[in-house]
């Protein structure tokens, strides 16, 4: 699901504002540690913005309910407004991961996928490109040399009801390498 509540832009490149029940989030994929521009507008008003951690030394630059936040190299901050923690932006900026010549389970930008549970073997290489989301849970006994990457979004929240979230990971290996 998107956000109702923030609309991102990255170097003037649109990107996806995701939502949760708890937060929302964008992922914007870099090639480099330059600066970065990142704009947020706010669908709602709003007396006061603050960025986190505080030691970041970020502060926005605000025009109505438009905010700019100069970054001086890709980091995962948190943009809170009027101090609501039910509200907040969490920007994560990651690097970009190329895609291996060898892949065996391929997520395509773009794309929404629930796997329900994905059995892993050894040697075997899952990716997520930017922009697909994978709802489900990766699973792997006595394999070795597993790779799992990407700039997609793996997302274990629908694979189990919310009530039964303790003891069972998004990701499960068991003797494994």
């Amino acid at each position: 699901e998107t956000s109702s509540l923030y609309t991102v832009e990255c170097n003037g490149q649109a990107q996806t504002v995701y939502h949760t029940d708890s937060f929302d989030y964008v992922i914007p994929v870099v090639r480099d540690d330059s600066p970065l521009q990142v704009t947020v507008q706010v669908h709602k008003p709003f007396e006061e913005a603050v960025v986190r951690p505080a030691k970041a030394g970020i502060l926005p630059k605000r025009e109505g309910e438009r905010l700019s936040l100069s970054l001086p190299r890709p980091q995962k901050l948190t943009l809170e407004l009027d101090g609501d923690l039910k509200t907040p932006l969490y920007i994560l900026c990651t690097h970009w991961v190329p895609k291996p010549e060898k892949v065996d389970h391929l997520f395509e930008s773009g794309k929404i996928y629930n796997v329900g549970v994905l059995h892993v073997k050894a040697g075997e290489t899952v990716y997520l490109e930017e922009g697909c989301m994978v709802f489900g849970c990766i699973d792997a006994f006595i394999a070795d040399g597993i790779r799992i990457l990407g700039n997609g979004v793996l997302n274990g929240c629908v694979w189990h009801p919310k009530e039964e979230n303790g003891g069972k990971p998004m990701i499960r290996m068991v003797l494994c390498n």
